[in-house]
């Protein structure tokens, strides 16, 4: 409790402040969908492998991974894990749009790779509904 008393006193309360709070709450629940859709994408493969459990948990790795600051990464894994695959911005971007770093490019790349990642996820989904068979 006493470190986010801490941090919290650090945010600088100006003309923009709710704006902040309020793009905030909007990029964690962006975060929530973005793992939402991760998951999803490595649960559809139970349609295509026998034994799904073995990928069933990649996104558990990949969360505990972006659970930290995107700066400490090496160069190749920044690059992996911010541009092809942004998983660190799903956990990175709420903190830094309450610090002041919003990067209006990184933000509308993250945006438009959520709605991207949203149709292929879809997309997998349709397929794998095509394939299913009962067990019965």
């Amino acid at each position: 409790m006493l470190k986010s008393c801490y941090s919290v006193s650090h945010i600088e309360i100006g003309q923009l402040f709710f704006v902040k709070i309020v793009l905030y709450i909007i990029f964690v629940l962006l975060g929530v969908y973005f793992y939402y859709l991760v998951s999803q994408f490595f649960i559809n493969f139970s349609f295509w492998i026998e034994r799904p459990y073995q990928v069933a948990a990649i996104p558990e790795y990949l969360l505990d991974l972006a659970s930290r600051p995107r700066t400490v990464y090496p160069p190749l894994l920044h690059l992996l894990f911010v541009w092809a695959f942004p998983i660190l911005l799903s956990t990175n971007l709420p903190v830094e749009i309450l610090r002041g770093d919003i990067n209006l490019s990184v933000i509308g790349y993250y945006v438009i790779f959520i709605l991207i990642f949203s149709f292929i996820v879809r997309l997998q989904w349709k397929q794998g509904l095509k394939k299913y068979q009962s067990t019965n």
